[in-house]
């Protein structure tokens, strides 16, 4: 049995602003999920799951969220379709074992997030985020899921946060997506040598090439882009 509809609300409209536009939003995406399970006269369970994301996330646009934080290091971009994330990580063999623990580097509204756990069943989920609106949306978009689903907590954990600063956070991660095709090079850099304090066997998504002696490319992956159709690579450290 999920918790009532004024419950979550109440628990989500917590996480917002004063005043935020976004109460009568979420509160609407609340009702939107509540009439879904009760048309299919359901819980949530395994064939609902991706549908209810597609709900959480639908006309949220992290593009007008980041709108007045100037950083063009943070450019917003994204996966189109949450299919793409779950077909890109299907390349994943670390998502596959159980404990694996999947940290998103500029986790933006957290979709990834949320699809390692609630589709790979990933043990831990980490999402670092710098731009606060964003990272306000990650956090009640966690809990809309996790209010619907009372069979598996959630391990998933948000910080507004500098990737950089943060690394005692996602070192010990087996799964590290980086979606920095929009970044300054120079930035991109910075990360990168972070990943040498990374276990070996941790596989990394990123939307750049990276040439580093001990990152081996074991797949390029086709995806559409909110900027168009791109590229994925999928790396495992040695």
């Amino acid at each position: 049995m999920f918790l009532q509809a004024i419950e979550i609300t109440d628990q989500i409209m917590s996480l917002l602003p004063q005043g935020s536009e976004l109460k009568s939003f979420i509160r609407h995406k609340v009702q939107e999920i509540q009439s879904m399970l009760k048309m299919h006269n359901s819980a949530l369970n395994e064939n609902l799951k991706l549908p209810i994301l597609n709900i959480i996330f639908k006309d949220l646009d992290g593009f007008q969220l980041t709108k007045g934080y100037n950083s063009s290091q943070h450019d917003y971009g994204e996966m189109r379709s949450l299919r793409d994330y779950i077909d890109a990580f299907a390349y994943s063999k670390n998502l596959k074992k159980e404990n694996a623990c999947f940290t998103d580097l500029g986790c933006g509204l957290g979709k990834a997030n949320l699809v390692a756990s609630s589709i790979f069943k990933a043990k831990k989920s980490i999402g670092i985020e710098i731009i606060p609106r964003l990272y306000t949306m990650a956090c009640a978009g966690k809990m809309l899921f996790q209010s619907f689903d009372n069979k598996r907590e959630l391990s998933i954990e948000y910080f507004n946060s500098d990737i950089m600063q943060s690394l005692q956070i996602w070192k010990d991660s087996d799964v590290v997506y980086l979606n920095c095709l929009t970044w300054s090079r120079e930035v991109v850099r910075e990360i990168v040598k972070l990943f040498d304090q990374l276990k070996a066997g941790c596989e990394v998504f990123c939307t750049l090439k990276i040439r580093k002696n001990n990152m081996k490319l074991i797949k390029t992956i086709e995806a559409e882009m909110t900027w168009g159709r791109g590229r994925v690579y999928l790396y495992v450290l040695r």
